[in-house]
């Protein structure tokens, strides 16, 4: 019995991580994406950019911060309007690192909390034991942010669209 909810928690823990993990690079592709834009004009060197210092040499924090940086002087209307997501993206950004390098907790008192509540619970051993429990709240409110923030990418990529008339 304890093998199968085993096995089930890390079924569900796989495709929760796998969906949001996949959803947190998107975002943070539109980031990239968006900056590139903002800092470049050439084609060849736009790809440049992007490709090999955007995406692979600049963390996220970094990036969050020159989004509003450059959101609030250029594009001040949309960051007005969407404002409060700068905390939501940090709390994306947590969430992601949790979701990617916490472990999932399969002890007796998991199971029975993913059996009762269909809760997962992740754990992080450094100093102490850290937990972060994996609920429909939880969900809910990273599909929400996921979507706010999306939307948001989507409408600064539209303003800066390359082929778009100003």
């Amino acid at each position: 019995m304890d093998d199968e909810i085993t096995k089930q928690m890390q079924i569900h823990s796989m495709e929760i991580r796998g969906h949001y993990l996949n959803e947190f690079i998107f975002i943070e592709r539109l980031i990239d994406e968006y900056l590139t834009r903002h800092f470049c004009d050439e084609a060849h060197k736009k790809k440049e950019l992007f490709e090999y210092i955007m995406c692979e040499n600049v963390a996220f924090e970094p990036k969050r911060l020159l989004l509003w940086y450059v959101m609030e002087k250029y594009d001040n209307e949309i960051y007005i309007k969407h404002k409060s997501k700068s905390e939501d993206l940090t709390f994306l950004m947590t969430t992601r690192n949790k979701l990617a390098h916490w472990m999932l907790d399969t002890s007796g008192e998991a199971h029975e909390l993913y059996v009762s509540k269909s809760k997962l619970r992740l754990l992080r051993f450094k100093n102490k034991v850290n937990e972060f429990e994996i609920t429909d709240a939880v969900i809910e409110s990273l599909d929400k942010m996921l979507t706010g923030n999306r939307d948001m990418m989507a409408e600064l990529l539209e303003k800066t669209n390359p082929t778009s008339s100003d």
